[in-house]
């Protein structure tokens, strides 16, 4: 199942299948064989957080207490994400070494290097922790997916949906303007969780209008990766910091310092950018211009819906 409406009709329907669909896939990431482990894992907090950004949507439907369940989704992801953080340092570094390679290709560098490859493989094979920690959530999971309730739908598919998109979308515009204002690591990553839920959020409208939202999904994914590179070089400069007596070369790591804050520098230029563009919008010019898009959805399907009950029926095989 695709993570995305497939008609403007039963969104209340649609909403439950989207949530037990990728519950169910996040089920099979967290079975995966342990040669495939860190993949798994790094697949099925996706599946998290495609969840969480569903649920954001539906807060106020109170037979849900999606909340709750956006909370237990939460605090699973974080179990497992120190696997994953410690992978995606090695991915950080990697990618900083493609677009200034001078400064890593230095013993400091090197060094760095190794030691994030080694902390990703100790987290990655504390076998008995982790092991424990999968298996508890799988059973979680299942128990999780047993009692989702009905959701009641609302007089129409998208008045189910329109006050956690209004909402959405307003908060990452002020984050948006928080990060421009004050540029901390911090403003700029909260902003980026705003940022995927709204990507998530325009994934799951794509039928309302494919031509103009996949594209809107294609800039929304290149502005949460921006965001999220940022993040990750501003985590390896902790690190970098943390380690530096067991790196040594100190005029080599006040190069490694540079490239991190050079390349920070570009991704923040770039991210501001793209936002104001794509936040340009007020919430409410925002709305409206999506509740238009799925009124005309709609309004296509009404009229597909009574040619498709005359088409004559198929000849006998």
């Amino acid at each position: 199942m695709a993570f995305a409406f497939p008609s403007p009709r039963h969104t209340d329907r649609a909403i439950r299948a989207i949530l037990q669909e990728r519950m169910r896939k996040a089920l099979e990431h967290l079975s995966a064989p342990e040669q495939d482990r860190a993949e798994g894992i790094h697949e099925a907090r996706k599946r998290f957080k495609e969840i969480r950004a569903v649920l954001r949507l539906v807060r106020d439907v109170p037979d849900l207490d999606a909340p709750a369940l956006a909370l237990w989704f939460r605090d699973a992801g974080r179990q497992l994400s120190g696997t994953r953080d410690a992978q995606a340092l090695v991915e950080c570094w990697d990618k900083l070494h493609v677009v200034d390679h001078n400064p890593l290709e230095t013993a400091a560098g090197r060094a760095l290097h190794q030691m994030l490859t080694e902390n990703a493989h100790a987290h990655l094979h504390q076998a008995d922790a982790l092991t424990g920690t999968l298996a508890r959530l799988r059973i979680e999971l299942v128990d999780q997916i047993a009692r989702l309730p009905v959701i009641p739908g609302a007089e129409t598919g998208f008045d189910l949906i329109r006050p956690g998109l209004a909402r959405s979308y307003r908060s990452g515009r002020r984050r948006l303007a928080e990060a421009a204002l004050t540029p901390t690591p911090e403003a700029f990553h909260e902003w980026r969780k705003r940022v995927k839920d709204h990507w998530y959020h325009t994934r799951l409208l794509t039928g309302a209008w494919p031509m103009g939202l996949e594209q809107r999904q294609d800039l929304l994914k290149a502005l949460s990766d921006q965001l999220g590179d940022d993040h990750d070089l501003a985590v390896l400069r902790l690190q970098l910091l943390h380690w530096s007596e067991r790196i040594g070369w100190d005029a080599q790591q006040q190069r490694l310092l540079g490239a991190i804050g050079r390349r920070q520098a570009l991704l923040r230029r770039q991210a501001l950018s793209l936002g104001g563009r794509l936040y340009a919008e007020t919430p409410g010019r925002f709305i409206r211009r999506i509740a238009a898009y799925w009124d005309l959805w709609a309004a296509d399907a009404a009229r597909a819906a009574p040619s498709a009950r005359n088409d004559p029926p198929h000849p006998p095989h």
